[in-house]
Parts: C-alpha cells; sequence; structure tokens
C-alpha cells in the first residue's frame, strides 16, 4: 500500500483507510490499526535554559 504511493500523498491515505473502517463497521478492517506520526528532521529544538 505504502510502497505505491508518494510519502507526501500518505497522510491522505490513512485518512481514507480510517474512514473507510468507520463506514464498513468491520474490527478486522486494515484502517483500525493505523495512524501516522509526521516529523520534520529538520526540525531544530528551541533552547531552553533551566536555570
Amino acid at each position: 500500500m505504502v510502497t505505491q504511493q508518494k510519502t507526501h500523498y500518505l497522510p491522505k491515505l490513512i485518512h481514507e483507510k480510517r474512514k473507510d473502517a468507520v463506514d464498513i463497521h468491520k474490527d478486522n478492517h486494515i484502517g483500525h490499526h493505523l495512524s501516522i506520526l509526521w516529523e520534520d528532521p529538520e526540525l531544530l529544538l528551541p533552547h531552553i535554559d533551566y536555570e
């Protein structure tokens, strides 16, 4: 499923599969088991001085 799509389509694909799972009402549908964590590898955390 994922290897056939470009990564920028991944959030939409996951959303569609999760919506299908709700509409179909099957507990074993793949959409009930999908989630996405989309991180920016270029994001730098701010420096926080805890003193």
